[in-house]
């Protein structure tokens, strides 16, 4: 394996553990009792994310790839879709979030460009 790939690859993991952990203290933050909802899923949806990369990343076969790609786009965009109704709320600061979500996002898209293909 080329040494720029696997320093990607393991950028890409960093990335992905760093966004999990803003994300559960964004969550950790929420004391809105309407929110309790939208935190629980949050934090759900968020926490595996690290696992299904290291699975993303260690696929031999193109179609386990791009199956669990397709799983880590699902659970970046219900991510999203709920930090939209946090924001919209005004109960949390979601700009830490953002941040980390963009970095992971555009590290992802690098690697999957060599890695898919």
């Amino acid at each position: 394996m080329n040494k720029t790939i696997a320093l990607k690859q393991n950028k890409l993991i960093l990335e992905s553990i760093i966004f999990t952990e803003v994300v559960k203290k964004l969550c950790k933050n929420l004391v809105d009792e309407n929110l309790l909802f939208i935190k629980k899923n949050l934090e759900e949806c968020i926490s595996d994310l690290p696992k299904l990369m290291k699975k993303y990343l260690d696929s031999e076969d193109r179609v386990a790839r791009i199956r669990h790609l397709v799983q880590i786009q699902g659970l970046v965009d219900e991510c999203n879709e709920y930090l939209e109704i946090i924001a919209r709320t005004r109960q949390g600061d979601i700009s830490p979030v953002l941040k980390e979500l963009t970095k992971f996002t555009k590290n992802f898209e690098a690697v999957n460009r060599t890695f898919i293909h």
